[in-house]
């Protein structure tokens, strides 16, 4: 299971082995393997320490970390993914990607709808097309999410990929008339018709006295 995350804080990376045994090592150990990849370098597999990965993704101030690689070599660092054990949540394997001045990411988004009970106290509920939405941004200006208000939302109102307010700095990639989400009624299910009663079998004609009793 993988998730999306941002942070802002300092981490440090360290040089690790990699495997399945070695990773496994590093978790005993309070470690967190990761990867570095993209820029103008080559992929390098790093262990990051738990507690401070964990604290990184906590702060939720920016979507890029401040890294130290390993050789000392500084870093901004995009969290890219984030996989965890789906048990209990705990990280096991993170993503970065390096972040050059100036350069742009490509990201999918997800779409929130805000204030939804607005709809709902009128019966009607929103029908899903599109969750996500592809944009680019710098990447100190990627969104954790976009939204969608649904206080001028009615019965048969559609938005679009290009109703969607994007903040300063994002621009949309997905095609402006893509639909994201329709606001209809709840689908009523039919109620079962209920089968007549089986009739009970007609009592067979009492028989006949013999004549001549």
């Amino acid at each position: 299971m993988a998730e999306r995350h941002t942070g802002h804080t300092q981490i440090d990376c360290e040089a690790r082995d990699t495997g399945s045994a070695a990773a496994r090592r590093l978790r005993r150990a309070g470690l967190i393997p990761a990867v570095v990849y993209g820029g103008k370098g080559e992929s390098v597999a790093v262990a990051v320490e738990s507690a401070s990965l964990n604290k990184a993704l906590a702060a939720h101030t920016g979507p890029v970390l401040e890294a130290t690689l390993p050789g000392g070599d500084k870093a901004r660092l995009l969290v890219r993914e984030v996989f965890r054990y789906p048990l209990d949540g705990r990280i096991w394997h993170v993503d970065f990607q390096r972040v050059l001045a100036g350069q742009t990411i490509r990201s999918d988004v997800s779409v929130a709808l805000d204030d939804e009970s607005v709809i709902i106290k009128k019966g009607l509920i929103p029908s899903w097309s599109l969750t996500h939405v592809h944009i680019e941004a710098a990447p100190d200006a990627l969104p954790e999410a976009l939204h969608i208000s649904a206080l001028e939302l009615e019965f048969g109102s559609h938005v679009t990929a290009g109703d969607i307010p994007m903040p300063a700095g994002v621009k949309l990639l997905t095609a402006p008339d893509t639909l994201v989400l329709s606001v209809v009624a709840p689908r009523v299910e039919a109620e079962p018709v209920a089968e007549p009663a089986a009739q009970a079998p007609e009592e067979e004609a009492a028989e006949t006295p013999d004549e001549g009793n």
